[in-house]
This record gives C-alpha cells, structure tokens and sequence, in this order.
C-alpha cells in the first residue's frame, strides 16, 4: 500500500458530527477538577485529566501551593530540582506541551515505529 493511501484509509469523516455540533474531544466541565464531574449534566468519572492522584482538588494541597507561591513566586526552572529529588542523573525540560509534543516522540520511537495522532490528541495540536 502507498504512503497516501494509507493515510487516506485512516481519513474520519466528522461532517455529521459538525452538523449536529457534537465535539467528543472538548466538552463543558460543568464542576470543578475531581474524580467525579459534570458534563452535559450527567455525573462521570474523570478519565481524561492530569489528576492521576485524585489531588487536585484537596484542599491541603491548594493552601501549601498558594503559600508556595507566595513565597518562591511561578517559573518553570523546577525540573533540575526535580531530576535531583529524584536522585535522576538528567532531566529533559520543555517550555510548552506543544515543543514536548514534537520532541518526545524522537526519543522513544524508532524508524520502524508509527505513531498515530492527530490534531485533537492533545490541546496543544490544535494547529497541527
């Protein structure tokens, strides 16, 4: 199979979820951050954050992040801190999801690896 024909099976057709306005990929949170949420006012389990821990929205760690803040201030300089608590010999730091998203995939894929992904994997390919 050639190159472009490959890609064109993979092709989704969206127009009717377009036409009925229905977008899988960004729905209304109607909640705050949890396990639990709201949307379209059902109750579910939050499958689909960054909140592996179930922590964000304790209350503990919200006041200890603000008193944080207030004394050390905002930066993205934590990695090297982070690499050492860690007791890592290195660490990779990217300034946004977007340039991690472009470089990760050089690091742990292989020339004979494909990896499929479109625009709505993540936020940041929004302009992919």
């Amino acid at each position: 199979m050639q190159k472009a024909s490959f890609i064109e099976s993979l092709y989704i057709d969206k127009k009717i979820a377009e036409e009925i306005n229905f977008n899988p990929y960004y729905q209304l949170v109607q909640t705050g951050l949890g396990r639990e949420i709201r949307v379209n006012g059902r109750s579910l389990l939050s499958l689909g954050s960054n909140d592996y821990l179930g922590i964000a929205n304790s209350s503990f760690l919200k006041h200890k992040a603000i008193k944080a803040l207030e004394k050390f201030g905002l930066s993205l300089c934590g990695t090297p801190a982070v690499a050492n608590f860690l007791k890592q010999e290195d660490a990779l730091a990217f300034p946004s999801c977007d340039q991690c998203n472009l470089g990760i995939f050089q690091v742990l894929a292989n020339k004979q690896d494909i990896i499929i992904a479109d625009r709505e994997i993540h936020s940041s390919q929004g302009n992919a």
